[in-house]
């Protein structure tokens, strides 16, 4: 076996001539480098050509070992190194080489001979590696005389050994530890002796080769910790345990023979263990009754049941436990959880109590009603929520016939035994007489504490009557000071009775203008004429009563002032000798919001019909204007014809008469312009023609549901078409941002063109200075596989106090602008109809943002390739070339190795694979090989690159199945050829990829 840190340092060694840079000007550097690691190598080491097995250069240790010169053994061959015996000769030791060469690193013994021609036993590990440019193997040469000679002398103790090992009473078992990334992780049987298989009930044959974790079926191997730590230190080590696979106590010595194995020597002794336990259980049950007795006197509240539980869980060794009563109506009470068991609990709406007919076949349930102990050994099947429960054991607290209580324990490691269940019996029936006392004693206090809530209750009624009236009630005398209030001003302002009492109505009801002033309510400028004010003072003055005039108030509002309507009510009363006023308020603020919303709802609602009927006049119009628009069109294009026909005749005339004028105008111009006059004609008869069609679409109302593969772009360039003359009349400056290739997408043309238009007039009217700005913006988000619309302006930005409800119909604060409050809730639908989502992001006097994302459908999703070639150059021209060197869109990744590509691979789940069959670390090859023990797999396409065909790894390639081979140097056009058939890319997606670009 190779040396762990000889292989280490051969790896480093190896790894550092595969990363050395071959510069020219780090050869030197290089050179002395790799001298000094030569020398300083623990081992002898050999630099092999693979072709021919020459030695190309050695360290001073393999001159000693071999009793060569360096210039001697750099003129031989590895082979000439053999003793010649079979297997060790010539042509066997340059098989080795070629294997190393072509299927990686080998270990392998050899009895080599020196210059001496003494025979040598050696064991050699060989690595390929690039030095200088060249293909090189590297072999580390250990000398194991010693080692075979061990072997030797072990053979000869070891039948002496098997005799003692066979006849032993004791199980003895032999076992080597097993290592993965240099750590230990379980360990395997080597041998067993028969007293192993009398104790243990295995048999010899199905430990021996096992692991630990496998042969008692535990999951993981029993007590690994303690004997890891015996083979890795050498140091023994003993201890008693009960070993559950088996139902038995053991006493346990375990030593280590040599470091990696240990040996174990273990009795029998449960017979002891129960003896020593029945002693000690006798003596903790009387403690544990006298603290539970204690518990029960001491306790008065709830904690008693808790506390109880603190005792016996321990004694039972359970994790969880439950101690239950009987209630009055007979339900079963579980107040007394294990302390974090109610948080630990995840089911929905849980509760404590359980009526009788709630109970069904539980076993709880069947404890209480058939007066006996149950128990579940698991595993059970628990809702989604609910504690894991393993084992389960429940006993009745029953005294004289009936079911008081019920106290259960859950989850001791290993189960409960007949003996667990009969502990916890006793402890149930010491229990009984005293917890019946206790419930007894609990019913006589509820029912006097009953007695006392109802006359309690009746009068707490009484005053909630007055208190809790749905109304703003004071008592105020002539200098408007409260005498008295009522529960629900005091929630109303916010504060309490004590602190409105004796203070002024405006002050204490924290009126807006009471706060502005630092003298108070009454002096401010508005208090002259306070609706409220001079009603109560009327009614003092006069005695006259108010009933349910309307007068409003003004309150704070975070930083500004919030207006408030009421009813108020007044009546005069004498309360020992005191004239004062019985005011009562009654807040209908949301009530005349809602009335005014109602009507600004019925004028929105008019304005709607009115655009209804706009929409019909439009199509009324635009029809009225296509006919005669038809015959201009039409007359235009004639004109043109006969103007080209007539033309000879008109300069043969113009010849003759060359001071004649034709309306007016000479020859010359009418040579020079009619024809270009008549073009006018026919360009401007177009242009309204568009017009009028634009009009019409947007007029009609589409069918959403009518979907078909749309470019974004061409629909936000057709809707600011039709706004151009709004733009340009505004001032604003209109930005576009559009990003080139986007793909298709299923929408509605005519409504994606509303959304844009919603949203650019919104805007618009959101613009108030002059230096306004919009900007309009697409793009195309691969990682969501989302197409998205930005719409933002540099306006005023969304009143906080309609923000979270600008989408909702009839929401706006531009009535006076004649804002419907539809626009953004039209969108919103609109957006929502094609899976979209619609957001903003909003600023007080800085702008709005829109932002609509619009997901692809699925049969438009894009191909994910991934690149693994681990050179960059190449990487970087295949990534281009998918990212820009075609009308496809693609989702790319890329990564530099096969390691790499592997972790990817689970991530990332390409649909086509692009993979480079030579590669250090892991290469093409044995990525393939993942690759084809991966069902999930299996639909992925895999095109290879190489430029060397004829290796033989490319061969085994195509061997297991992959037979898409790219030899380089390649053609892009040819590599996109073959990437469009492994993907099969239809014409008509090619067609519709190509018309959105």
């Amino acid at each position: 076996m190779v040396k762990k840190n000889t292989q280490q340092e051969l790896d480093k060694l190896v790894e550092k001539f595969l990363k050395e840079d071959w510069s020219e000007k780090a050869l030197g550097a290089l050179e002395a480098d790799y001298k000094e690691i030569f020398n300083i190598f623990p081992d002898p080491l050999l630099i092999l050509d693979p072709e021919t097995g020459a030695i190309v250069d050695t360290n001073d240790k393999a001159c000693k070992l071999l009793k060569y010169t360096h210039r001697d053994l750099i003129t031989t061959s590895f082979g000439s190194l053999s003793c010649g015996e079979p297997p060790h000769t010539e042509v066997e030791a340059l098989r080795w080489i070629r294997k190393g060469f072509f299927e990686g690193p080998q270990t392998f013994e050899w009895v080599a001979k020196d210059r001496e021609n003494k025979l040598l036993w050696v064991q050699i590990d060989i690595q390929r590696f690039v030095l200088k440019g060249k293909d090189r193997i590297l072999a580390a040469i250990q000398n194991i005389i010693k080692r075979k000679r061990t072997v030797e002398v072990m053979l000869e103790s070891d039948k002496k050994f098997q005799s003692i090992f066979v006849h032993m009473v004791a199980a003895c078992c032999f076992y080597e530890i097993v290592y993965e990334n240099g750590q230990p992780v379980d360990y395997r049987i080597l041998d067993v002796n028969p007293s192993f298989e009398r104790i243990t009930g295995i048999s010899k044959s199905a430990a021996v080769g096992a692991l630990g974790s496998k042969l008692y079926g535990t999951g993981e191997a029993p007590f690994f910790d303690v004997y890891s730590r015996v083979a890795e230190t050498g140091r023994p080590a003993s201890f008693e345990a009960y070993f559950a696979p088996i139902g038995k106590h053991l006493h346990v010595m375990a030593s280590c023979p040599e470091k990696g194995k240990f040996f174990t020597v273990f009795t029998d002794i449960t017979e002891r263990k129960k003896a020593e336990e029945t002693l000690q259980q006798s003596e903790e049950e009387k403690t544990i009754l006298n603290q539970i007795a204690n518990i029960f006197l001491t306790t008065t509240d709830e904690k008693m049941y808790q506390r109880v539980l603190a005792v016996v869980l321990p004694m039972m060794g359970s994790k969880y436990g439950i101690f239950d009563f009987i209630g009055d109506k007979g339900e079963l009470i579980m107040h007394n959880l294990t302390g974090d068991v109610w948080n630990e609990c995840q089911v929905p709406n849980k509760s404590h109590f359980f009526p009788s007919d709630a109970w069904g076949d539980s076993i709880w349930g069947r404890a209480i009603r058939e007066k006996k102990s149950f128990y579940l050994g698991g595993p059970f099947r628990t809702p989604e929520g609910h504690i894991h429960i393993d084992c389960f054991l429940t006993v009745p607290i029953v005294f004289g016939q009936q079911t008081i209580g019920l106290i259960s324990v859950a989850n001791k490691e290993g189960g409960y035994r007949e003996e667990d269940q009969e502990l916890l019996e006793r402890i149930s029936n010491n229990i009984s007489p005293i917890l019946n006392a206790r419930l007894q004693r609990d019913r006589l206090e509820q029912e006097r504490k009953k007695s006392e809530n109802e006359i309690k209750e009746r009068e707490e009624e009484l005053t909630a009557i007055y208190d809790n009236a749905p109304l703003i009630m004071l008592l105020v005398d002539d200098n408007w000071t409260i005498h008295k209030t009522n529960v629900f001003t005091a929630q109303f302002v916010g504060t309490t009775i004590a602190n409105m009492v004796n203070r002024r109505c405006g002050e204490a009801l924290h009126c807006a203008h009471a706060c502005d002033i630092s003298e108070g309510c009454g002096f401010g400028p508005s208090c002259k004429e306070c609706a409220v004010r001079l009603t109560i003072l009327n009614t003092i003055e006069t005695g006259i009563s108010h009933r349910e005039e309307e007068v409003k108030m003004s309150f704070p509002d975070m930083g500004n002032q919030r207006e408030a309507t009421f009813l108020i009510s007044t009546k005069k009363l004498l309360i020992r000798e005191q004239p004062l006023a019985l005011v009562s308020m009654q807040d209908i603020t949301e009530r005349k919001q809602m009335e005014e919303g109602l009507k600004k709802g019925q004028e929105q609602l008019y304005q709607a019909q009115k655009m209804k009927s706009l929409e019909t006049l439009v199509a009324g119009v635009a029809h009225e204007i296509n006919n005669p628009i038809n015959s201009i069109n039409l007359n235009a294009r004639l004109l043109e014809n006969i103007w080209e026909d007539f033309m000879p005749v008109l300069k043969n005339y113009a010849a003759n008469k060359p001071l004649k004028k034709y309306e007016g105008l000479p020859y010359d111009f009418i040579k020079e312009n009619l024809g270009q006059i008549l073009k006018d004609i026919n360009l401007a008869a177009n242009r309204i023609i568009k017009i009028v069609t634009d009009l019409k679409n947007f007029a009609h109302p589409s069918d959403i549901t009518d979907k078909k593969p749309i470019n974004l772009n061409n629909a936000v360039k057709n809707a600011l078409r039709l706004i151009q003359s709004t733009v340009k009349e505004s001032g604003v400056h209109l930005a576009l941002s559009l990003e080139n290739n986007l793909p298709l997408f299923d929408g509605n043309y005519p409504s994606m063109e509303q959304i844009i238009l919603n949203l650019t007039l919104n805007a618009l009217q959101a613009i108030y200075h002059s230096h306004g700005k919009i900007e309009i913006a697409t793009g195309f988000d691969k990682q969501k596989e989302e197409l998205f619309i930005t719409v933002s302006d540099n306006g005023h930005g969304i009143d906080p106090a309609i923000a979270d409800r600008i989408f909702d119909p009839f929401v706006t604060n531009r009535q006076a602008e004649g804002g419907t409050g539809l626009g953004l809730s039209i969108t919103y639908n609109l957006v929502n109809a094609h899976n979209g989502k619609i957001t903003f992001e909003t600023a007080k006097g800085k702008g709005t943002t829109f932002k609509i994302s619009l997901p692809l459908s699925p049969n438009k999703k894009l191909s994910k390739i991934l690149i693994v070639v681990d050179d960059k150059k190449i990487r970087d021209l295949l990534k281009n070339l998918f990212d820009f060197g075609t009308k496809r869109h693609f989702q790319v990744q890329e990564a530099a190795n096969g390691t790499e590509a592997c972790i990817k691979l689970g991530t990332f789940r390409p649909d086509l694979l692009i993979l480079d069959l030579l590669m250090p670390e892991m290469d093409g090859l044995e990525v393939c090989r993942v690759i084809k023990k991966q069902p999930e797999l299996a639909n992925m396409k895999v095109i290879v690159l190489t430029g060397f065909p004829e290796h033989p790894k490319a061969e085994q390639v195509a061997v297991i199945g992959f037979t898409n081979i790219c030899v380089k140097p390649f053609k892009p056009e040819e590599l996109m050829r073959l990437i469009d058939r492994l993907l099969k890319v239809n014409d008509n997606v090619m067609m519709a990829r190509n018309s959105a670009s």
